[in-house]
């Protein structure tokens, strides 16, 4: 979800015209919460004797699911936490429209009908949207059903009562029609103020549906009058998303069956075969799982304020004996090596992959002029490597341990210091270190290649890169680096200056490969490599964790390189896409913001054998600092 639509979702009473708005939009706040964000803080509450949940009556075809445990908590303790607050205004979207006074205006009508209670607004949310929150919806044409349990289901008729009378008496007065149409259906009495809604408090419940017809097929089914003939519960991908989530122990849970909706709308929720060949090359697996899956389930958790997804796909038993699939997973018990951590780290990840395997599949997982590229690095890169067989002899050499970090440079440090400076990066892997020969031609490609790039920088009068070699702690490192530019020469009074150039942004790379223990790093720079070398030997005693890929994000040093660059990506916006100086400015201030508020996220994977798991997880508690 955008941060425009969080926005929308936190500020929904914001954009209420009329009383007939304002009502439907105060009697939607818990599904605007729930649809829209799918996250609760606080325990789930125990279930009461006799009340039935959801997903106990609805039908088995139901393709979407989704309950909160409770979802009044979400909105008073968590959205409008301090701290949550102070990260949703560095999102300039969302920053402006919190300062809207038409907040305080529906503060203000929610006051006045929580008096009649002797509650505060507050206090009536809290009270209204106690919970459970749980919503059925169908697709292609949407059908929508939500229940919500209230802590007082007198208060909420009494609330409701009122609110009526309000919308009625304004209308009467205004001199308008009744905008309030009352209906029964059996002897419930229902409500609609939109074509597009529909309402009622049936039992210890309020129901809301799509339309008045769906509100009536819903209370059929909540009745017993018209029970579905086989309910979601008791469904077979249903009852295996719930022992993958343990729902119980989450604040909110979401189910979605992922056939119906592909074949309700044809087209939809898939991966083309022609994605991405380099995404398909280190992450085919998991896309293969994607397109293979019948259900995914997705669970939240929200503590101390870090908020966490979680998506869990299924792995059939036809999936996993597939050569993709068997490909990308790890061995029973072999996870990830442990992320490294670098000095001034922007982001770092670790990734569990045999591309020996992978290119021996990738017939498999990339298509078109794409495969026919990587069909052609085997006589390219194998002349760098002595002739050796690319798939056997290059990549089959490597371990699956890849470990990428990126780091920020001091510009302060760097000469000549480029105009705009970028993040230096390194990749590192295990190789043989039995492989002599092996490791020897990594040294003359890498020689090679610096030779090569001195012949094309040649040709576009580039300035030459000298190589150099030195020994760092036990490792041996071999590096280039470009001549610094030649200064423009003085001239005398009265002669015309010659044009002076900025520093080309090449001089942000000094390009090194390592070579520490038993593994192989190339790095963009020789600094980020000695810092590499150094993590490496820090985190060998470390324990592993149980993970097929680990990510890491620091946003706020990220916004930090960005407003380091400022003014020239300020510069590059108006060029290539026309705008103003003061539009553009906003643009880049914009995206830095909306980065920053990130602070520090965190991406994890777990792929077995009949299940593979995504968690992204954020902390919230530096933002701003």
């Amino acid at each position: 979800m955008s941060a425009h639509q969080v926005s929308i979702v936190i500020l929904s009473l914001d954009i209420m015209i009329s009383y007939r708005r304002k009502m439907a939009c105060i009697l939607m706040v818990g599904l605007s919460i729930s649809a829209g964000i799918l996250v609760e803080a606080g325990q789930a509450k125990a279930k009461e004797p006799g009340q039935e949940s959801l997903s106990a009556v609805m039908p088995d075809d139901t393709p979407i699911y989704m309950r909160i445990n409770e979802p009044a908590k979400l909105f008073l303790d968590e959205f409008r936490n301090p701290i949550f607050l102070k990260a949703l205004k560095q999102i300039p979207q969302v920053g402006s429209q919190m300062e809207n006074p038409q907040i305080d205006q529906v503060k203000m009508v929610l006051g006045v009908l929580s008096s009649t209670e002797d509650l505060s607004w507050s206090e009536m949310i809290r009270e209204i949207l106690a919970g459970p929150a749980e919503i059925a919806i169908s697709t292609y044409p949407v059908k929508l059903v939500m229940t919500v349990k209230p802590k007082d289901v007198a208060r909420l008729g009494r609330l409701h009562a009122k609110l009526v009378e309000f919308i009625q008496q304004d209308a009467k007065n205004k001199g308008n029609a009744d905008p309030v149409k009352t209906f029964k259906h059996g002897v419930t009495d229902c409500f609609s103020i939109a074509p597009t809604e529909a309402h009622a408090i049936f039992g210890d419940r309020f129901v809301f549906a799509s339309s008045e017809k769906i509100l009536g097929e819903a209370l059929d089914i909540l009745d017993g009058s018209k029970p579905a003939k086989a309910t979601l519960d008791k469904e077979p991908r249903f009852v295996e998303a719930v022992k993958a989530a343990a729902p119980e122990s989450r604040q909110a849970w979401a189910f979605a069956r992922m056939d119906l909706i592909r074949k309700s709308n044809p087209g939809t929720y898939t991966v083309p075969d022609d994605y991405n060949p380099l995404l398909a090359l280190l992450f085919g697996g998991w896309v293969e799982a994607y397109r293979q899956a019948d259900w995914v389930g997705m669970a939240i958790d929200w503590k101390d304020n870090k908020p966490a997804i979680e998506a869990i796909l299924p792995v059939s038993a036809e999936t996993a004996k597939t050569e993709v699939r068997k490909a990308f997973t790890p061995p029973k018990g072999v996870y990830a090596a442990k992320p490294l951590s670098v000095p001034n780290q922007l982001g770092t990840i670790s990734l569990w992959r045999d591309l020996g395997k992978v290119w021996n599949i990738r017939e498999s997982v990339v298509t078109g002029p794409a495969l026919q590229g990587l069909n052609g690095l085997d006589n390219g890169i194998g002349q760098f490597f002595g002739g050796r067989d690319f798939g056997t002899g290059v990549l089959g050499s490597l371990k699956p341990d890849w470990r990428i970090v990126v780091a920020e440079q001091v510009a302060k440090t760097m000469n000549p210091k480029p105009d705009l400076v970028l993040p230096a990066f390194a990749i590192t892997v295990g190789y043989d270190v039995k492989d002599d020969d092996f490791r020897q031609r990594w040294v003359i490609a890498f020689q090679s290649l610096i030779g090569v790039l001195n012949v094309v920088g040649g040709q576009q009068k580039a300035p030459v890169l000298v190589q150099n070699q030195e020994d760092f702690d036990g490792a041996k490192i071999h590096s280039a680096k470009y001549l610094p530019p030649v200064k423009p020469m003085k001239v005398k009074d009265g002669e015309t200056k010659p044009s002076e150039e900025g520093i080309h942004i090449r001089h942000n790379f000094r390009p090194t490969l390592a070579i520490s223990g038993d593994h192989l790093i190339i790095s963009s720079t020789t600094e980020m490599a000695r810092d590499v070398i150094k993590a490496i030997k820090a985190a060998s005693g470390s324990d592993t964790p149980p993970q097929a890929m680990s990510v890491e994000v620091d946003g706020k040093r990220i916004a930090g390189v960005l407003e380091i660059n400022h003014e020239r990506l300020v510069m590059q916006n108006m060029v290539e896409k026309g705008h103003g100086k003061s539009a553009a400015n906003a643009e880049i201030g914009g995206i830095e913001s909306m980065i920053k508020a990130l602070n520090q996220a965190r991406i994890s994977a777990q792929d077995t054998e009949n299940q593979y798991r995504v968690k992204i997880s954020l902390d919230l508690n530096q933002v701003g600092k």
